[in-house]
Order: C-alpha cells, then structure tokens, then sequence
C-alpha cells in the first residue's frame, strides 16, 4: 500500500511537471467537442 502511494505521489508530481501542456491538449479538446456539438 506504502508503494502504490509513492506511485500516486510520482504520477501527481510527472502531471505536475506536465500540467502546461495537459492544460493546453484539454482546452483543445474541449474546443473541439464544443464545435462538433454546436
């Protein structure tokens, strides 16, 4: 259970790292679904 804590801590911390892009790459997938929608 200890470990698989320390893999969530890592996973948060590589996300962390990355957010810039995750936040972009949702943006833009949000736009799209918006436009397909409208």
């Amino acid at each position: 259970m200890f470990s698989r804590q320390r893999d969530f801590f890592d996973l948060a911390w590589k996300l962390r790292m990355n957010f810039p892009y995750f936040y972009v790459a949702a943006s833009v997938i949000l736009n799209v679904r918006l436009q397909v929608h409208i």
